[in-house]
């Protein structure tokens, strides 16, 4: 054993502490733009603004362990937050506006925070929801000088407030869909945003982390925050909005010189469509990073026509969120295009291996089997679901993606599909399932069936069958309204059929195949 044992057990300052050490490096550079309230923060100003929201967290009792919730768009408060909890060992768990009051609930009870943070666009969420006992803590924030939030950023004391931690400390939950009606909570360590940040800049060449990031991706994503901690780990910039906003998006590009944007291609599509797309200069752009999906070729190819490489990565919250990526250094663009449908290799520590789902043994390249990947950047577990987290993950520490995967003759990794049924709609995860059970709730509605099928815009939609029971009717219409009260708006079906009877597979399973099939004709 070395000197000193494992010093990756050990607790150490560092570690949480993100944005003080950066601000001891570069405390007067730009560090974000952030558009909503057009002010811009130095290193320096955020370090400050951590500390006096850590202090004031502190003195009313939240430490390390104790989780904080928080439902916002974008914007600075959640970088607050987020730097604030590393530096005193505390777990954030920021919650997506887009989900449904009894979501919402639903999360809440399972995470059980201190406190609740929410901007006032949300307050009808915060003052509409039941609230778990465990929160003892409100407060609201706004773009106003009078908020609860602000009246914090001028009392609180602004001391250095961090304390030692160790990389596999919980740093965020983080929800996600799951093949259920109940969202999975992924615990995030420390240690995985760290190798994140690495991962990303080392396969980038450092291009990722040093220059200028337009950050429209919503922070209750791992991919939305993940894509921004290498430009606070390696000295860059980051421009955050609200909400995406294609002519926002374009001006931004142009004005303030962003050299990287990630997105998703729904994103990429309707800033393609826009009437300033052709006039807008790209010329700072070093590239367009794809994720949540695989984005379509026809969706890329207005941006290489303008010379602009769309670089394709994979991942899940379980695994990475970075595992793959196509970064295609010193090639020109037709090298770029040929390949342009497959996520290229792997980061530079992640393992990866495609296996037969019969055998579990790997398959030679070219045939199609489950993707199993291992790194250090392995999520903690899920966190009220031990039996989920021993068959994700097997003894060897290698991770089920569920996903299909096959790699080329060059090398290049391509993924095929789902392995079960969860689609992805404009970056979203979506279950089946958990629409099939609301359709279901309908007085009128005796079965559903549910799948995804591919739409230029959201990658896929929610399509359904439903069998309606006797002497009974109902209208598309009224299905469609009826799943909006209950669900999110990426989940609702966008288009229903009436059947006499579910389709079967010869196992007597049901066919979600023949609705993609009947759908796409």
């Amino acid at each position: 054993m070395p000197i000193g044992g494992n010093i990756f057990n050990q607790e150490m300052f560092w570690v949480g502490d993100w944005i003080g050490r950066r601000a001891m490096i570069s405390p007067h550079i730009e560090a974000v733009y952030d558009c909503g309230c057009d002010t811009r923060f130095s290193y320096n100003d955020l370090n400050n603004r951590a500390n006096k929201i850590a202090n004031y967290l502190l003195e009313k009792g939240i430490s390390r362990g104790n989780a904080i919730s928080i439902i916002s768009r974008n914007r600075i408060e959640i970088l607050d937050l987020f730097f604030a909890c590393g530096k005193i060992g505390a777990i954030l768990a920021p919650i997506s506006y887009r989900l449904k009051n009894t979501e919402i609930e639903n999360l809440l009870g399972r995470i059980k925070p201190k406190a609740l943070f929410y901007e006032d666009e949300f307050s009808d969420i915060s003052n509409g929801i039941y609230l778990p006992d465990s929160i003892s803590l409100k407060i609201e924030f706004s773009d106003g000088v009078l908020s609860q939030y602000s009246r914090i950023q001028e009392i609180a004391s602004d001391k250095e407030s961090n304390i030692p931690l160790s990389p596999d400390d919980t740093f965020l939950y983080i929800h996600t869909g799951g093949t259920t009606s109940t969202p999975k909570i992924c615990e995030i360590s420390h240690r995985q945003m760290i190798w994140n940040s690495v991962e990303m800049a080392s396969v980038s060449s450092g291009i990722i982390g040093t220059g200028t990031e337009l950050a429209t991706l919503p922070f209750f994503h791992i991919g939305g925050l993940n894509i921004i901690i290498p430009y606070f780990h390696f000295g860059g910039s980051i421009i955050i909005t609200r909400t995406f906003d294609e002519e926002e998006t374009l001006n931004l590009i142009e004005k303030e010189g962003v050299d990287v944007f990630p997105a998703v291609s729904a994103m990429l599509y309707k800033i393609s469509i826009h009437p300033k797309f052709a006039s807008t200069s790209f010329k700072s752009l070093k590239g367009i990073f794809t994720g949540g999906s695989s984005c379509p070729k026809d969706i890329m190819e207005p941006f290489y026509e303008k010379g602009i490489p769309v670089i394709q990565s994979y991942g899940l919250t379980e695994a990475g969120p970075s595992n793959f990526m196509f970064f295609p250094l010193h090639k020109n663009l037709s090298d770029i295009k040929s390949k342009s449908e497959t996520v290229g290799h792997p980061m530079f520590h992640c393992d990866y291996k495609i296996v037969s789902s019969e055998t579990g043994d790997p398959l030679p390249k070219n045939e199609t089997g489950i993707l199993k990947l291992r790194s250090p950047h392995t999520f903690s577990g899920y966190l009220d679901d031990p039996e989920k987290n021993q068959k994700i993950i097997d003894e060897e520490g290698w991770l089920d993606t569920g996903d299909l995967a096959m790699e080329d003759n060059d090398g290049f990794v391509r993924i095929m599909g789902r392995a079960d049924n969860m689609f992805i709609s404009g970056g979203e995860n979506v279950s089946p399932e958990e629409i099939e059970t609301v359709l279901q709730d309908h007085p009128t509605v005796s079965a559903a069936l549910c799948a995804g099928v591919y739409d230029k815009q959201w990658g896929e939609i929610p399509v359904a069958e439903v069998i309606i029971e006797q002497h009974h009717t109902a209208t598309e219409e009224e299905l469609i309204e009826f799943c909006k009260e209950k669900l999110a708006n990426y989940k609702v079906p966008k288009r229903i059929i009436f059947v006499d009877q579910m389709p079967l597979t010869g196992a007597g399973k049901p066919d979600r195949k023949s609705i993609i099939k009947r759908f796409s004709e």
